[in-house]
């Protein structure tokens, strides 16, 4: 029953709809009927992770319960360490334990079975998420290709990192939600990116009123284990502190008003209570002061200070009793690299327990600037590359995918210890559903770094979790990179939606239009392609996730062609307020049609941004807490208040008796030409 006759190893083009993919497939000339009914063999005693259990659900969904008896499918599951027969079976097939260590598995495919095996539970859950992705595939087919599957990360540590300080606050609900994702994509580190967002009992004056307390962190952290991922704290600790030193109560501690003032006694109590707090709700045994982009260092009134002392050694007069604080209560410091790259001599004074965070964002081939002077040192060091939306109308992708391989990549060459991916939200109103792309692809590299083209990696994307052959959702995101292109977005900057669309009273306009048109096209493309998508039969046992996301590319679409509609709109109604004025003029009396026919219009588009705003919003508590969420909704209250208004006026003016001149258009905010010229 189990003699394997497998080919040689397949190439990476030949791909199974795995995400991330393994790091050996092998496979046979062969299939195996999954029309049988599933006869699932596990052991008698539980798995300690409940989230195999979880997963195991799922898989279990996909069995036939209708078939006749003899024609079954064993399924057998089991920890090697456990089982005599399933080492021999290892033995006999060459399957190496190992090998695949700790997060490994082996993942076995024949006519009349499927084993998976592996030494720890971590490696039972990471090849139940893979199986469920073969079957999610394959189980619509009746048949799937008999395969050996042997797997295990390139990296020890696969973390993602979320900034929750700069817009958006996560909710406890989404952040599970998050975990699970992270985890069938065999991510095993969360973190955050922490200014002033957490809520300390000895200092619960700086967060926001809906931030994360220290007992959601630990409630966090709980769950995660459950699914073979580490909570790693973090608390920003020198620059980047203008929300802290913004409360009343901190503002003495500042240097300038965006960084605290280095190694001063204050601070450093200050810090180490916060730490004290948070670092027993994470169950990682880092954590990161972050500390980077302090260039007030150099400036002001401590630029006396640093040309005196040298900027290196001011620096590390403040993160070293900080690590050394971490270090005697067990926890392995961590900080980012950028200030120790521009200030080298800081190095010197670092405990060797310090792992380096080395950051950049940009498709560089080469990142040896990056990571060489820390290597050299012998620091150990994790590679960071990051899905920005600073700013953002949505992450560039395409910088964004070479930075990630490109940095993995090199990363691993040179021996870091792991990768962190980082989402950047600073500006703007960010919903994660549009970084899942991207996150997927990072996993992807972090677990098994290669130097493949994107196309492949789009093929798995699209059928893993879209059980989509056409690559839909990766056509749908390069058409809305078009927009990086346009003169309009300047390179896709947010402030594309923020454009004020009337004039100031007294004062003429001109409507920035020239893109309109490719930007109606755009979406036009991408609608079609995301009902195709929608439509789409995905055999998930439970809400697809994956396939929510798709409420946000639809949301987005929908946005750039109420904005086109607008503009179109708001210049037709100000050329037929002037038509209306000249048949005034003329004494016609039809030139009330005009106004009449201008109020229904704006009408119109202020029912269109108010139902826009409402989607965004229910988009928003999907994954966040009420914080920021008047500053994000921002760029619709302006467009409605805009409305509302001209509508205030175009009442009015349609009310005036017909021997009053109708207003000059300058007069109700309507003396708008388009701009051809941006």
């Amino acid at each position: 029953m189990f003699v394997l006759l497998f080919l040689a190893n397949a190439t990476y083009g030949q791909t199974l709809p795995i995400v991330p993919y393994p790091q050996q497939v092998q496979y046979r000339a062969d299939t195996c009927d999954l029309t049988k009914a599933f006869s699932f063999k596990r052991p008698d005693d539980q798995f300690s992770l409940a989230g195999i259990a979880k997963v195991f659900q799922d898989v279990e969904v996909f069995a036939k319960s209708d078939q006749p008896a003899k024609k079954k499918l064993t399924v057998w599951i089991d920890k090697i360490p456990n089982n005599e027969k399933l080492q021999r079976f290892c033995q006999k097939n060459n399957l190496l334990t190992d090998k695949i260590g700790k997060e490994g598995y082996h993942l076995v495919v024949q006519p009349d079975s499927i084993i998976l095996a592996a030494n720890t539970d971590a490696g039972i859950l990471y090849g139940l998420q893979s199986l469920r992705q073969l079957l999610q595939y394959y189980q619509p087919k009746g048949a799937i290709p008999c395969v050996q599957i042997t797997d295990f990360p390139a990296f020890k540590y696969r973390a993602v990192m979320d900034d929750i300080s700069r817009g958006p606050i996560s909710n406890i609900s989404f952040l599970k939600a998050q975990i699970r994702r992270l985890s069938a994509l065999k991510i095993n580190v969360f973190t955050f990116y922490i200014e002033h967002v957490v809520k300390t009992k000895r200092h619960p004056l700086f967060a926001p009123e809906d931030g994360i307390t220290v007992a959601e962190f630990q409630e966090l952290s709980d769950y995660a284990k459950e699914w073979n991922i580490e909570l790693l704290g973090s608390f920003q600790s020198l620059g980047h502190f203008r929300n802290v030193l913004n409360a009343p109560a901190y503002r003495h501690l500042g240097a300038t008003d965006r960084m605290l003032r280095p190694a001063a006694t204050e601070s450093l109590q200050f810090l180490q209570e916060v730490y004290g707090e948070m670092l027993p709700a994470f169950s990682s045994d880092f954590f990161n002061i972050n500390a980077d982009e302090a260039w007030d260092l150099v400036r002001g009134d401590l630029k006396p200070v640093a040309d005196s002392l040298g900027a290196g050694k001011l620096f590390a007069n403040h993160v070293v009793p900080l690590l050394n604080y971490l270090i005697k209560n067990n926890k392995h410091p961590m900080m980012w690299g950028d200030m120790l790259l521009a200030y080298p001599d800081a190095f010197n004074y670092l405990p060797k327990e310090t792992t380096i965070l080395t950051w950049g964002y940009s498709d560089f081939d080469n990142f040896s600037n990056w990571i060489d002077p820390i290597q050299q040192r012998r620091f150990d060091f994790w590679v960071c590359p990051g899905i920005v939306n600073s700013n953002k109308l949505l992450p560039n992708y395409e910088t964004t995918f070479i930075n990630l391989k490109n940095f993995i990549n090199e990363g691993h060459q040179k021996g870091a210890k792991g990768v962190m991916t980082t989402i950047w939200d600073d500006g703007g109103g960010h919903l994660f559903k549009k970084d899942w792309y991207g996150v997927a692809y990072a996993a992807d590299q972090s677990w098994r770094p290669n130097r493949a083209d994107f196309d492949s990696f789009d093929q798995r994307f699209s059928k893993t979790f879209y059980q989509d052959e056409y690559n839909r959702l990766p056509t749908i995101i390069a058409a809305f990179q078009g927009l990086k292109q346009l003169n309009s977005t300047q390179k896709l900057q947010y402030a594309f939606l923020e454009e004020q669309l009337l004039p100031d009273f007294g004062e003429a306009h001109r409507l920035n239009v020239k893109d309109v048109a490719a930007i109606a096209k755009m979406v036009n493309e991408t609608q079609e392609l995301l009902k195709e998508l929608r439509q789409q039969k995905v055999h998930y046992s439970k809400d697809n996730e994956w396939q929510n996301d798709l409420a946000f590319w639809q949301f987005f679409g929908t946005h750039l062609s109420t904005l086109v509609t607008t503009y179109q709109t708001i210049l037709e109604v100000a050329n037929t307020y002037k038509k209306a004025r000249q048949l005034q003029a003329k004494q016609q009396s039809n030139y009330s049609i005009h106004l009449v026919s201008n109020q229904h219009k704006v009408q119109d588009l202020l029912k269109k941004w108010t139902n826009l705003k409402a989607a965004y919003v229910r988009l928003w508590f999907q994954e966040n807490r009420l914080h920021s969420l008047d500053e994000a909704t921002a760029m619709f209250d302006d467009k409605i208040a805009a409305l509302t208004q001209l509508l205030t006026l175009l009442t009015y003016v349609e009310n005036l008796p017909s021997n009053v001149p109708l207003p000059t258009p300058e007069a109700i905010k309507l003396s708008i030409a388009p701009n051809y010229d941006n």
